[in-house]
């Protein structure tokens, strides 16, 4: 997965969110591009990049908006599922997911960077 790196002006700017099992860092505030998602634990923001995470095996899910082809994210630390990316969307105004993961707000501890 990508880094979270020091010296990435964008980064750099805003707070960090980390697993809130293991606080291990998994997503900066300059990457989240809409809060405006639902997760299977509440709320949930959708990422340009996260770091620290693994992914699983990609599969089929009916979600709100059609179904999708999305792969599980994984806290790489402590396993935690906190998420899922975006692989394949049916409908030609979702695709601007594709490739971006979804993070639930609710397992993630926001964090100063």
């Amino acid at each position: 997965m990508v880094e979270i790196k020091s010296g990435d002006t964008k980064a750099d700017r805003l707070q960090i969110w980390a697993c809130r099992r293991c606080a291990m860092p998994i997503a900066n505030e300059a990457y989240i591009t809409s809060r405006n998602f639902r997760g299977e634990q509440g709320k949930a923001a959708l990422c340009e990049r996260v770091a620290n995470t693994k992914l699983g095996e990609e599969y089929q899910r009916n979600m709100t908006t059609g179904r999708h082809t999305i792969r599980d994210l994984f806290c790489e630390s402590c396993n935690q599922k906190i998420g899922w990316k975006y692989i394949h969307a049916p409908d030609p105004s979702q695709e601007y997911k594709i490739g971006r993961y979804i993070v639930e707000l609710e397992l993630l501890d926001r964090v100063p960077n």
